[in-house]
């Protein structure tokens, strides 16, 4: 290919993916600033009339998430009294120098709070298991990306007295640093009742107990532990509230029936155990509605019956090969859009 072809082609594909990025982006603050039922009630107006109404629930949004302390409030005000009072070739310097300073104020607390999520993103890697564990008799895959520095989604392995092993898969409710805590809190607890409750149903019930709060009533959390034995090809699950499991056996993908209340929704909930079994070459697919609920830069959610298709295409592979390819079929539907939500894969398979 000769140079000045090459060098178009580089600047094509560079602006094409500022555009992308400047799109998404836009998107992205919009939706962050516009609560939902205003958006939802914006695309139904005229359409002369879209624009005010959505420049209004825009600004308001602004106006609420922007939460100045009350002398930054005044520093604005004078800034913006010295801005309207300039005329001509007297422009005061002062009200860009108060901005400026607002503006490192702001940025000074914004590059605080980031370092400390910073550091709770390094403990949550550092508790992130292995992504194949050496399970033996099982082929498995873990993945966990949160959509911010920390986030919501739990995976874990456990194993257990009698040689047998569990995996844990779950999404709390919200995300950020508020369902980053409630995820930890999650998982001490699985590790503190696993050797003194072996039965998985009483110690999902025992777990929904611990979140059933009224200072927590508004948070729960989906929850599916597996318990596979190296020696068996059944497995035993419980599901409180999560996606259904994908089974992919003889070359079809079945989707297992939905399970029990969400954790932290009411006290005294009971679970029950499922089985079912894996015969060497089937697996198990569970995920979170990360993945399953993701726009593309259009703003269409992703196909289900795509990503089933998808998985059913390589089910022949080992269980790494199934979930990054599965996971890069995501991400590649979302293009340059922001990731909205935690993204947490597994993939099990008997040898």
């Amino acid at each position: 290919m000769k140079s000045g072809s090459r060098h178009k082609t580089r600047s094509r594909y560079s602006r094409d993916n500022f555009r992308g990025y400047l799109k998404s982006s836009l998107a992205d603050v919009y939706e962050f600033y516009t609560p939902a039922n205003r958006r939802k009630k914006a695309e139904s107006l005229w359409v002369p009339f879209r624009f005010a109404y959505k420049s209004f629930w825009f600004l308001n949004g602004v106006s609420k998430k922007l939460r100045f302390s009350r002398y930054r409030w005044i520093l604005i005000t004078i800034s913006i009294v010295l801005f309207m009072n300039q005329s001509g070739a007297n422009n005061n310097p002062f009200a860009f120098i108060i901005l400026f300073f607002v503006l490192l104020l702001e940025i000074r607390d914004k590059l605080l709070a980031h370092e400390e999520l910073q550091a709770g993103n390094a403990i949550q890697n550092a508790l992130m298991p292995e992504q194949q564990p050496d399970v033996p008799g099982w082929d498995v895959w873990l993945y966990s990306q949160p959509a911010r520095l920390v986030g919501g989604d739990y995976i874990d392995i456990h194993p257990f007295a009698d040689k047998c092993c569990g995996l844990a898969i779950g999404d709390v409710s919200g995300k950020g640093l508020a369902a980053a805590l409630l995820m930890a809190k999650l998982q001490a607890s699985v590790e503190a009742l696993i050797p003194h409750t072996p039965d998985i149903a009483e110690m999902t019930a025992k777990l929904n107990d611990l979140f059933c709060k009224p200072s927590l009533k508004s948070q729960f959390i989906s929850f599916l532990y597996i318990k596979i034995n190296p020696s068996d090809n059944e497995i035993c699950f419980v599901n409180a509230g999560h996606l259904p499991p994908w089974i992919i056996r003889d070359g079809a993908l079945k989707e297992l029936s939905k399970g029990d209340p969400a954790l932290g929704l009411r006290s005294g909930q009971r679970f029950q155990i499922r089985s079912e079994t894996l015969r060497p070459g089937n697996a198990l697919i569970a995920l979170t509605d990360g993945c399953t609920e993701i726009r593309n830069e259009s703003g269409h959610f992703i196909d289900e019956h795509m990503i089933q298709n998808h998985i059913l295409e390589h089910a022949d592979k080992p269980a790494h090969e199934i979930g990054n390819s599965l996971l890069k079929h995501i991400i590649d539907f979302r293009a340059d859009r922001v990731q909205h939500d935690d993204m947490t894969l597994m993939v099990l398979k008997r040898k």
